[in-house]
């Protein structure tokens, strides 16, 4: 009985935690999400150098931002559109929540997805940080592939480089929780 009862509760939570995802759709030319996802890709494999959220490299992604020195997922997802010349879709900014409360703010709901070039914007609990990151490649059963910047090969956001990742939609990355998915709609 015990253990039908743990079952029907972890039921019930990943239930009400996938009722409260949303996806927010935000209009973008297939130029800008072709252009940025290559310079998504060229920028596997950076990495910090001299410190926490430092290096050449990274700086370069920062910069457009002006946030040199501080985390930067976000600021590699906006750095891939802002690099191309081509119209960027998501708010200028290098916090992950804030570009998703800007998708929900302009963009049109619709039932959480993952889809190719989405973002997944992530929050940790309690907090107003967060952590983004693009997705590449849509699996089964929930299981997706990213790219994503200020992470690790290991199961952290706050790590030291640009990696391909795997991850599940439905599942948090330790206080992370998932808020939801910005879709992009070629226009």
């Amino acid at each position: 009985m015990g253990n039908i009862l743990f079952v029907a509760i972890c039921w019930a939570l990943i239930t009400l935690q996938i009722q409260a995802q949303t996806s927010y759709e935000l209009p973008a030319t297939q130029s800008a999400l072709d252009k940025s996802r290559a310079v998504l890709y060229s920028t596997v494999g950076i990495k910090e150098r001299g410190g926490n959220n430092r290096g050449k490299d990274v700086e370069a992604i920062q910069k457009p931002l002006n946030v040199v020195g501080k985390a930067w997922c976000q600021a590699l997802q906006y750095y891939c559109f802002y690099v191309t010349g081509e119209p960027i879709p998501i708010l200028k900014t290098a916090g992950s929540q804030a570009c998703f409360n800007d998708a929900k703010k302009r963009g049109k709901a619709l039932p959480y997805q993952a889809k190719v070039d989405a973002l997944l914007i992530y929050r940790t609990v309690n907090s107003w940080t967060g952590h983004s990151t693009r997705i590449i490649k849509v699996g089964k059963m929930g299981w997706v592939v990213t790219i994503e910047g200020n992470t690790s090969s290991g199961n952290q956001r706050d790590g030291d480089g640009v990696y391909i990742r795997q991850r599940h939609i439905y599942n948090p990355i330790g206080r992370l929780r998932i808020l939801g998915t910005i879709v992009f709609k070629v226009v």
